[in-house]
Formats: C-alpha cells, structure tokens, sequence
C-alpha cells in the first residue's frame, strides 16, 4: 500500500519541480540575454557603421551565445556528476540509481529537448530588441 502511493507522489513532487525549475530557469536566461544584448548596442553599432550587414550581427550575437551556453555545459555536467558522486559516499542510496528507477532514459530525451525550447523561447525578446532597431546604424541605446 505504501509503495503505491509513495511513487505518484515522488512523480508529482518531481514534475512541480522541474516545472518550476523550468519557469526560472526561463525568468532568468531571458532577462539575461536581454540586458546582454542592450549593453552590447554600442559595438553592435561600431561594427554596423563598418558595413557589418543586419544578417552577420545574428550569426555573431548566436555565436556568442553558443560560446556561452558550450563554456556553462563544459564544467557545469562534469561537476555536477561530481557533487552526485561525493554525496552518495554520505547517503544510504545511490541517487543516480534511484533517478534512473523513476525516471526510464526515454524522459531524459523529453528534458533536453525542453531545455532546447526554453533557451530558444528565451532568446526571443532579445531577437525582438535586435530587430526592432535593425535599421538604425547608431542603434540608439535606451
């Protein structure tokens, strides 16, 4: 009896989770890439004045963004697995056993792609705040 009401509550504990993780997690990234974007106006319009076409500023703005996502992946999945690892020399059960129990490989696949849809959700607005000023050479720094 325990069990089967132990398991639907670790899933719904465990989905409010990740959808509040997912909901700052998109909070954050999107005010972050904006203000990234505003205060970088200024040399975005340095290399316009120089014939940087509309075009190659996106490819160097998701370049940069790339750079930043791969220099947050590289250390950031590594320590991660680390901190697991150290724990689980203190704790009775072996935690990546247990998430592998509740959660089959097939889900991780869903949490990636989720994690894609919230970056690229996320990079709308300051899209939107390139383009918007596209036309303007100086772009005018609010």
């Amino acid at each position: 009896m325990c069990r089967k009401v132990f398991i639907p509550m670790v899933l719904l504990f465990a989905t409010v989770l990740l959808a509040i993780l997912a909901l700052t997690t998109f909070a954050v990234l999107t005010s972050q890439l904006l203000s990234k974007t505003q205060m970088s106006m200024k040399n975005y319009a340095l290399l316009r004045i120089n014939g940087l076409s509309f075009k190659q500023l996106l490819h160097i703005w998701l370049s940069q963004l790339l750079g930043v996502l791969i220099m947050g992946c590289l250390p950031g999945i590594p320590l991660s697995l680390a901190l697991i690892q150290q724990f689980h020399m203190k704790s009775p059960f072996h935690i990546l056993k247990a998430i592998f129990y509740y959660f089959p490989p097939a889900v991780f696949l869903f949490i990636f792609a989720g994690m894609l849809a919230i970056a690229a959700l996320a990079a709308i607005p300051s899209l939107w705040y390139l383009y918007k000023r596209r036309d303007s050479v100086l772009f005018d720094a609010e």
